[in-house]
């Protein structure tokens, strides 16, 4: 029985490693699905980064695996896949060589931190997601916490020497505050009614943390005081200490107003700091408390947004904060006085730390760069700029994300890939390689929706206010600006020449002329100010029987000339709000698919084509059985195809109307359709992860192509048709070599 141990904790370690035994290997390449050229993005972060503790390497688990790097290069060391399901928690060991993981399946894989080599799998024991791991300080134990809003209540010990599984605290309830100690022999863990002590080697219970002071409704926070005498528990905004020596209640630190969502020793454990939640007012100051006393000592005021991160120095002399507002405060602990507020950022930062003479702060942020400040006179010292790509503006988020929401493009030669970041930036990809080639910067458009124009020279993006931007790549400055009568105008298209864009409105399609020589508008309403003075001068003095037809007139030839500038028609005719729209390759016909109906609670299942010079309906297709998610038309104008909720994709005779096929396979909706640039094969992508092609003349699926791990969004053919482009919600976007998909 004993030989089966080793099958069961090391499964497979031959294909848990990615390419980091060829460090050569351009990370782009690693790991990529069969039929892929090569990846752009790393993927969506799914779980904490985790820092070594020499600070020597940096994980950061994503939607496609675990990204390895040197923390103070930020150079790719591996990738650490297949990891699916996705990866939930991370801890690296004391001494650094060895990272565990837990993933929503249940499973404990474990690794080496220099090499990203897989050193074995540990099962049997979690039914669900892995949602905490920690090392004893010691290195000894590895405790693995199951995620009790999925069902895994458990909380496991397992033996760093031989990797076995030693036990299973008997806990009926868990919740999600769990601390060490610092000898790592004690672990304290709330849950319902009480905090229970345990000893790590024997994993029996030998405490129960109760006090009429303590109410138990919500313990979201554990923490240890270095020396280990005191517990810090925060319960339904209080903070309350515990003495571990005499298991007696020491004080309540009372003053918060919402939840505390970090709480600190200082390293002689005599001061503690803490809090609130970022979004409370009270998140943008750090308060001190005398773990003695149990007194509030003083409230550091200052930032302007919540603060995120502190840290106290090992002379416990000066405490540095950050904050939303990208700002390091350095406080003089004795004093309680500001010392200097320290800049030169631009990102949120997941980490602080003091040089080992304490005159240098370094930091790190969620743009891959580490920063720098002479802490004796607060100048800004130097950057080391990464590229993780996992860049996002919106780090204060549980998860971020590299965004590929919005449509991609190629280059006319086909070499080239132009996609929105969600850092604000339009980045050139060689298609070759997968490497960014160029960045456009100076935008503030939102990335999620963000539609090229065929030439690339146009971006539209939705603006506040009910607006739609038209941003010129040239410059990324915006050169128009277009006024809606909604404030959510996606879906949006441009027409095949570029001249027209059309964007969702209440239950129709608004049409727009992107091309109208702004220098002439200008002179048009110049002009029409004028006249509108005149026939306004003309009203007051005019007898009375005529001022009502004045004013008529005058409504007339406003709306008469401002919306012929740029607004062309509006496409009424839909019952729900429309979610797709697609332009035929000659600009003649506009195809709209009707989607939900908020206020009939039902779906409009039609596709309307509408003549687009004339602005009259032409034909309505029906036989979806739900909403349309995404239309395209084949090169030659002949054939639309479109896809539905109903996890079907149509393809329909624009001559006759008459449905041609129903194509059937995805499990879930299909996001998105793409012809070929002959037209003889259909890509679609959808909400079930995966890439289907089509032979469009018979109708028949010709191949399935998995690699995602989200929902694709957008599909793209090169010129030539030799690459697909497909962009997920998962944080990539794979490049596929269309002639090996077809062998």
């Amino acid at each position: 029985m004993k030989s089966l141990i080793p099958m069961l904790i090391l499964i497979n370690l031959s294909t848990s490693f990615v390419q980091a035994e060829d460090v050569k290997l351009d990370y782009t390449r690693w790991g990529l699905p069969e039929g892929v050229i090569a990846r752009i993005g790393k993927g969506t972060r799914t779980a904490p980064i985790a820092i070594s503790p020499e600070t020597t390497r940096l994980a950061i688990a994503t939607t496609i695996g675990i990204w390895l790097y040197d923390s103070d290069t930020y150079q790719e060391i591996a990738l650490l896949a297949p990891h699916k399901p996705p990866c939930s928690s991370l801890a690296f060991s004391p001494d650094g060589r060895t990272l565990a993981t837990g993933t929503h399946d249940g499973k404990i894989r474990l690794w080496d931190s220099e090499t990203g080599a897989g050193k074995g799998t540990l099962t049997g024991q979690h039914t669900g997601w892995v949602n905490r791991l920690f090392f004893t300080p010691d290195g000894e134990t590895l405790i693995s916490a199951g995620a009790h809003w999925r069902g895994d209540r458990s909380i496991h010990l397992w033996d760093v020497k031989t990797w076995r599984h030693r036990a299973k605290l008997p806990l009926k309830v868990v919740g999600s505050a769990i601390a060490i100690s610092p000898d790592g022999n004690v672990i304290a863990i709330g849950h319902s009614n009480e905090i229970g002590l345990w000893d790590v080697k024997t994993a029996k219970q030998i405490a129960r943390v109760r006090h009429k002071k303590i109410s138990f409704v919500s313990v979201s926070l554990l923490a240890f005081s270095p020396d280990g005498e005191l517990l810090a528990i925060e319960d339904d905004n209080d903070i309350h200490l515990w003495d571990t020596k005499t298991q007696q209640f020491r004080a309540s630190l009372i003053g918060h107003e919402s939840m505390v969502s970090v709480l600190k020793f200082s390293p002689d454990s005599k001061i503690l700091a803490s809090t609130s939640s970022w979004y409370a007012d009270q998140g943008t100051s750090v308060w001190l408390w005398d773990t003695t006393t149990g007194q509030h000592i003083t409230t550091l005021l200052g930032h302007k947004e919540g603060v995120r991160l502190f840290e106290f120095s090992p002379d416990n002399n000066r405490l540095v904060s950050t904050s939303g507002d990208l700002t390091i405060r350095l406080w003089d602990i004795n004093t309680r006085q500001l010392k200097s507020s320290l800049i030169g950022h631009k990102a949120e930062l997941f980490s602080l730390e003091f040089s080992q003479d304490r005159n240098t702060l370094i930091a790190r942020d969620w743009d891959a760069n580490i920063h720098s400040w002479d802490l004796k006179t607060g100048e800004y010292k130097n950057v080391f700029t990464g590229q993780t790509y996992h860049t996002t503006k919106f780090a204060q988020q549980e998860y971020e994300r590299l965004t590929w929401y919005s449509p991609a493009i190629f280059s006319a030669d086909g070499k080239t890939l132009y996609c929105a970041n969600a850092d604000n930036t339009i980045w050139m990809c060689d298609i070759n390689t997968g490497k960014l080639k160029k960045k456009l910067t100076g935008y503030t458009f939102q990335p999620y929706h963000v539609v090229f124009s065929p030439n690339k020279q146009t971006v539209a993006n939705p603006g506040l206010d009910d607006t739609i931007h038209l941003w010129d790549m040239n410059t990324s400055k915006i050169k128009v600006t277009l006024k809606t009568d909604i404030e959510d105008v996606i879906p949006m298209a441009f027409s095949s020449d570029g001249k027209i864009l059309a964007s969702r409105g209440q239950h129709n399609i608004q049409l727009w002329d992107v091309k109208a020589d702004t220098a002439n508008m200008a002179s048009k309403r110049s002009t029409l100010k004028q006249v509108m003075h005149l026939i306004s001068f003309i009203q007051d003095r005019a007898p009375l029987r005529y001022q009502r037809q004045l004013a008529n007139f005058a409504r007339t030839v406003q709306n008469k000339n401002i919306r012929s500038e740029q607004y062309r028609a509006t496409l009424k005719g839909h019952t729900g709000h429309v979610e797709t729209v697609s332009f035929s390759p000659d600009g003649k016909t506009l195809a709209i698919g009707g989607n939900w109906n908020n206020t009939t609670q039902k779906y409009d299942t039609t596709i309307r084509l509408w003549n687009f010079y004339t602005a009259q309906s032409e034909a309505i297709l029906t036989g979806h059985t739900s909403g349309i998610r995404c239309l395209s038309f084949s090169p030659d104008g002949k054939i639309l195809a479109s896809g539905s909720h109903d996890n079907t994709i149509r393809l329909w005779h624009i001559s006759t109307h008459e449905k041609i096929s129903i194509l059937t396979g995805h499990t879930r909706v299909s996001a998105t359709v793409t012809f070929s640039p002959d037209g003889k094969t259909l890509a679609s992508g959808g909400y079930d992860n995966t890439i289907r092609l089509w032979d469009v003349k018979p109708g028949k699926h010709k191949k399935t192509l998995n690699g995602h791990a989200g929902t694709v969004f957008y599909l793209t053919f090169s010129p030539d048709g030799d690459i697909l482009a497909s962009v997920s919600h998962d944080g990539t976007i794979l490049l596929w070599d269309m002639r090996k998909t077809s062998e």
